[in-house]
Formats: C-alpha cells, sequence, structure tokens
C-alpha cells in the first residue's frame, strides 16, 4: 500500500490545550465527530477536514497536503513536525520547527532535491529514503510510532470554516494563557480580529461621506 499523507506531529499532547494548536493553524474549526485512527489517517485528505490524534505525549493532525508543503508550523518549547508525503508521485515535504525556530527543511521529487535548508536530520543520515525519514521522525517527535497505531483507535474530526490570512512561513509565538477544553465537541474556536472595528468604523465614514456630498449636490442645483 502507498501513503499519500500529509500533518503535524508535536511533542506535546495538546488535548486540553486546542485554542493553542487552532491559533497555530490559523483555522477556524468546528467539531465533526469522533471516528477512528484508520479513517483519520487515509490518503487523500479531503478539503476542509482536520483530523486530530493524541499520545500521551504528543498530538498528530492530518490536514490537506496543501495546508502542508512548505509551512513552517510553530509553538513555543515544542518541536513541531510537518510533513507531505506522496509514495505514489514520490514526493517528500519537511519541515521541522523547535521552539518557534525552523531548523529543518526538505523538498523532494522523483529522487530529485527540490529546496533544502538547515542541517539533516539524525534519521536523514541512517536513511536516504524520504519516507522512511518522514515515519522515523513522526515517532521521535510522538513518542510513539505510527505503525503501532491501532486502526481501532479514537481521534476527533473537525472542519474548517475559514482560513485565517497570516504568514505561515513565520512560526507562530503564542503570548496567551492557555484554556482548557474538557469537550472539544462543543468547542469552536473563531479567530479574532482586532482591526475589525476599525475597517468598519472607516466603512461607516466613508458611506456618511458619499450621502452627504450627493446631499450636497441636490441642494446646489436647486
Amino acid at each position: 500500500m502507498s501513503f499519500n499523507i500529509s500533518g503535524i506531529a508535536i511533542n506535546k499532547n495538546l488535548e486540553h490545550q486546542l485554542p493553542d494548536l487552532f491559533q497555530m493553524l490559523a483555522l477556524d474549526l468546528e467539531f465533526d465527530s469522533h471516528i477512528e485512527f484508520d479513517e483519520a489517517s487515509e490518503n487523500w485528505k479531503e478539503e476542509g477536514v482536520v483530523d486530530i490524534y493524541f499520545t500521551e505525549q504528543g498530538t498528530l493532525v492530518f490536514l490537506e497536503s496543501d495546508l502542508c508543503i512548505g509551512v513552517d508550523y510553530g509553538l513555543p518549547e515544542a518541536h513541531v513536525f510537518t510533513f507531505a508525503l506522496s509514495e505514489s508521485a514520490m514526493f517528500f515535504d519537511i519541515n521541522y520547527v523547535v521552539d518557534n525556530k525552523l531548523v529543518r527543511s526538505k523538498m523532494e521529487a522523483n529522487g530529485e532535491v527540490d529546496d533544502v535548508a538547515g542541517e539533516p536530520l539524525d534519521m536523514e543520515t541512517d536513511n536516504e529514503d524520504m519516507s522512511e525519514v518522514i515515519w522515523k521522525q513522526i515517532e521521535v517527535v510522538l513518542g510513539k510510532s505510527f505503525f503501532a497505531i491501532q486502526p481501532e483507535e479514537k481521534a476527533v474530526r473537525y472542519r474548517i470554516k475559514k482560513t485565517n490570512e497570516v504568514d505561515h512561513e513565520v512560526a507562530v509565538d503564542l503570548a496567551t494563557p492557555k484554556a482548557v477544553v474538557a469537550h472539544p465537541e462543543s468547542y469552536s474556536f473563531q479567530p479574532s480580529d482586532p482591526n475589525r472595528n476599525l475597517k468598519d468604523n472607516i466603512n461607516r465614514a466613508i458611506i456618511i461621506f458619499i450621502i452627504a456630498a450627493v446631499l450636497y449636490l441636490i441642494w446646489a442645483m436647486y
């Protein structure tokens, strides 16, 4: 079986820190359902779906490839490994961020390296096969092998409502207190827009100005 998956491995269990995770992703997510790992890790992730699995010491997020390729997700005091793996297309992409600092990125297609930065990971020195590098680095970060996870283990499915306009090439630095979410099915994270009131006021002022100008022209004509 060829794997065609993409996602993010984090060396922290964020089950009770979902706001931090959602803010890192810069996604507006709403709970969909509880699913099994076999479904969460399926090939070719459906657009708009985010599946999350928790280990004792880690978090594994499955996303569509467009949200993973060339993206440097990061969290304070955490190891965040973003990957895209397509064994059928022979395409591999990794981005490894430690404490909000990019330490390694590499993109390989059909055996040709298209983009690379940082020092090779320990796994790269022992393996030439990029798929093996990805599988073993996921295990290092999660503290558990991908292949040791049972198909019937539970994961959580969310759906994307919209995407924030942020630059993912710079890892997100979170300074907000950590919130506890005991029931993810009742939680929907909606990123705030600090400029929203300013934009509304500007738009309102423009409308008032236009109305005033029209009334003045009508008055001047008579």
